[in-house]
């Protein structure tokens, strides 16, 4: 009896193997400031393990930390309502190590991992902590729950089943009652049957809300269609209303140049006009010279007014000449203000086929899915 017991610092697991084994074997498991123990560090062998040891020797925590360790709550095991519970008296923290053997064919991301994952938890009597995945060589991987629950995963490691990891506590509660609920409720837990009733439920949630998602999105599709409907009868309108714009403005641009050009052409005519009064009065203006003075100033006087007269139509040409090209440039903005109305409906059709798009691109992503939430509610179905 002396032989088959070891005091609390020589607990230990007997060994009678040193391989690591196949994925998903715990190889080693320390525990620091955890329940009782100050820093024990349990090897195992691959196969069969047994503990031994006095009573408060700590037994029960290595099992303890190994369902916290893989993400398990306090509570479950019996031994407090919160993890702060299980830090050892007069410690502010404590850290639990397992590795896990990662070898064989159902190892996990062996080539990121190798052949151990180490996976740390640590939490203060402040804080609930948190986790460390570490691969073979110590480096962290991942802090996050959802990468353990993958690695647990594919191990098919269930901390929280009674089956796969049996306190002390549940084991004589389980005996002792009578109570056929209770004896249900550990059945469900054991066979996973609450698990899968709990995933049937969400997807039918899931199903649920994946079908009123549809729903909106089809109700989006018909006001995006509308909408496209509509702009597409808009840019039509403008597109005809644009176009009677430019044959109208054409028919004006060519009525004010021709305005314009008639109003050049009587300019020119009558600076020609004006010259050849020029070339008469320097005529005059010689012959005054010669001795015609008397009949010729007479002409001279007449030639004058004429050439006034003539500067006055010129001026009168100049001034018709100035509205013309005002309102040549007044048709000239009224155009580019048309071409920019035009572009702006342009880029309002683009907009709302662009969002009728998505829609469309929405809609087939969630029917896409649709088979595929189906399949997972049946596969459900058929596990119960």
């Amino acid at each position: 009896m002396d032989s088959a017991y070891f005091s609390q610092s020589q607990l230990q697991a007997s060994s009678s193997s040193t391989e690591n084994g196949l994925a998903g074997i715990i190889i080693k498991v320390q525990m620091k400031n955890f329940m009782c123990h100050d820093n024990l560090e349990v090897n195992f062998n691959p196969r069969i393990n047994f503990v031994c040891g006095k009573n408060g020797s700590g037994k029960s925590a290595i099992q303890t930390a190994i369902s916290v360790g893989l993400g398990g709550k306090a509570l479950a095991t019996n031994r407090g309502s919160s993890l702060k519970d299980l830090i050892k008296n007069d410690k502010n923290s404590c850290t639990i190590t397992i590795v896990i053997s990662n070898q064989g064919p159902m190892s996990y991301k062996p080539r990121e991992f190798g052949s151990k994952i180490q996976v740390e938890r640590s939490f203060s009597q402040s804080a609930s902590g948190g986790y460390k995945i570490k691969n073979s060589a110590g480096k962290v991987m991942s802090t996050e729950r959802r990468e353990l629950d993958k690695i647990l995963a594919q191990f098919n490691i269930q901390a929280d089943n009674p089956v796969c990891i049996l306190h002390q506590d549940t084991a004589r509660n389980f005996l002792s009652t009578s109570d056929p609920r209770n004896k249900f409720k550990f059945f469900m837990k054991a066979s996973r049957f609450d698990e899968i009733s709990s995933l049937y439920s969400e997807s039918n949630i899931r199903i649920n809300t994946v079908k009123e998602s549809v729903d909106m999105k089809f109700e989006s599709v018909k006001e995006a269609f509308s909408d496209v409907v509509k702009m597409k009868k808009k840019l039509k309108t403008l597109e005809e209303a644009k176009e009677k714009e430019r044959l109208r403005d054409n028919l004006e641009n060519e009525l004010v140049w021709s305005r314009v050009q008639e109003q050049n052409m009587e300019l020119e005519e009558l600076k020609k006009k004006k010259e050849l009064e020029s070339l008469a009065k320097d005529k005059i203006e010689k012959k005054l010279k010669d001795g015609e003075e008397k009949n010729l100033k007479e002409k001279l006087r007449e030639l004058e007014d004429r050439i006034k007269e003539m500067e006055d139509m010129v001026k009168d040409a100049k001034a018709n000449l100035r509205p013309a090209r005002e309102d040549f440039m007044k048709k000239k903005e009224s155009w580019n203000n048309y071409v920019r109305e035009l572009n702006d409906a342009k880029q309002s059709v683009k907009l709302a086929k662009r969002k009728h798009d998505s829609c469309l691109a929405a809609i087939e992503n969630l029917t896409k899915n649709a088979p595929e939430m189906k399949q997972r509610q049946e596969n459900i179905k058929k596990e119960i």
